[in-house]
């Protein structure tokens, strides 16, 4: 976002109208209503349209980096302040004669960074739109949340495009709302327990998982490395990337306002055998001796925040 004095001029511009409106009121007069609509596709260039505060294209002058605490240029030094807004679901995934128009509509408004949010969801067990996964039925007759669907990255790649031309760096979201399972018609390979994992999307799991951790990797290269014919970058080269978020809201010690490491003592196994071994081994590579590890917890049923692994003799 460039010259920010402008929007203090067009904010005065806008305090000297309502004066002057209120002005031309009576004590007591209540003001007349009036129709106040922002269609989502309105783009007209009047007093509200903030669109030229953008020095688009996104990227032009080199990737957004951090230098003295502040977003910057690489190319030209200039620091740049970000004004944000979601994408999520099917919003992701527009028509190309809608992307054009949700670009230009966000930049009017001064909009400079859209982060593209929960494209990733596993919710119902149809293909709805809202996701990025290709959930065609395979010879097995099963589909799974592993493949990237063509036609629903193109859709993504095009919006992308659209939002740089208007000077709209992208946030991706990575892992958000991918939930692997078991259950029919679904099958991503994983073993029965995947479905009693106690926690959303395979949160806190995914962290230690080696299988979680893989098809989270696989994904995540696919991704990034994927040459978007519009922009001709992979967003992994593309400077109007401004930042991926690689595991959106993910903690061993469970999200804001939980319990630390509440529920854990609920996971099914594999995967509560799993953190038993890494949390022994921790343990083991921290204390030279025995003797110097800590107590066995005391350990009451179903207590929140019971720790789970527990060095055995």
């Amino acid at each position: 976002m460039k010259n920010p004095t402008s929007i203090w001029k067009w904010m005065a511009t806008l305090l000297v109208a309502v004066g002057f409106m209120a002005g031309n009121l009576q004590l007591g007069e209540a003001a007349p209503n009036f129709t106040f609509l922002t269609p989502w596709n309105d783009s007209s260039s009047n007093f509200m349209d903030l669109s030229g505060l953008n020095d688009g294209p996104a990227g032009a002058h080199g990737f957004i980096i951090v230098k003295n605490g502040h977003f910057v240029e690489s190319t030209t030094g200039t620091r740049v302040r970000f004004l944000g807004t979601n994408l999520v679901f099917d919003g992701v995934f527009p028509t190309q004669s809608d992307a054009a128009d949700i670009a230009a509509h966000l930049a009017k408004y001064g909009i400079n960074v859209v982060r593209l949010h929960h494209f990733d969801n596993t919710f119902g067990w149809t293909d709805d739109g809202s996701k990025i996964w290709d959930l065609s039925a395979y010879p097995d007759k099963h589909k799974d949340h592993l493949r990237v669907s063509s036609s629903q990255l193109d859709k993504m790649d095009y919006l992308v495009n659209q939002l740089e031309q208007h000077g709209i760096y992208i946030d991706m979201c990575l892992h958000v709302s991918r939930k692997f399972t078991d259950k029919y018609p679904y099958n991503d390979g994983f073993p029965a327990g995947i479905d009693l994992v106690p926690f959303p999307f395979d949160k806190r799991v995914d962290i230690y998982d080696p299988q979680m951790i893989a098809d989270d990797q696989q994904y995540f290269h696919d991704l990034l490395t994927h040459l978007n014919p519009y922009t001709g970058k992979t967003y992994a080269s593309d400077p109007g990337l401004l930042d991926v978020e690689i595991n959106n809201e993910n903690s061993l010690m469970g999200l804001y306002g939980d319990t630390p490491g509440s529920n854990l003592w609920a996971l099914p196994d594999p995967y509560s055998s799993e953190l038993t071994q890494l949390w022994n081994a921790w343990l083991y590579k921290k204390y030279t001796s025995r003797h110097h590890k800590p107590r066995e917890p005391e350990r009451k049923s179903g207590a929140a925040g019971a720790i789970i692994g527990v060095v055995k003799a």
